[in-house]
């Protein structure tokens, strides 16, 4: 049986808006130091670049693959929460690194 086409219901609200634009400013934030700490890195040999863009790199992935994931796939909480926190735990140490090195 066919189906006409029904219409599709999104309610937009200004939380819905504000947290699109938050979302959007943190991922274009975290790509922007991302890619300038890998070029920092290719031009300049330092090995501090290398792991502020691993660091950053590492929550990036959290917010590109895990929780979209996380939210099609339907994961179990446990694994949810387990993987964007050891990705999180990840980045950070990455950066920690990076902080605490001497070029």
């Amino acid at each position: 049986m066919i189906v006409p086409l029904q219409l599709f219901d999104v309610a937009i609200t200004i939380e819905t808006v504000v947290y699109g634009v938050l979302a959007f400013i943190i991922f274009s934030t975290m790509v922007s130091i991302t890619v300038i700490s890998y070029q920092g890195y290719r031009r300049y040999q330092s090995r501090a670049m290398k792991f502020f863009a691993l660091g950053f790199g590492s929550l990036l992935l959290t917010q590109v693959l895990i929780l979209p994931a996380s939210h099609l796939l339907e994961f179990d909480p446990f694994i949810e929460q387990t993987s964007i926190q050891l990705t999180q735990a990840i980045g950070g140490l990455c950066i920690l690194y990076a902080i605490r090195l001497n070029n």
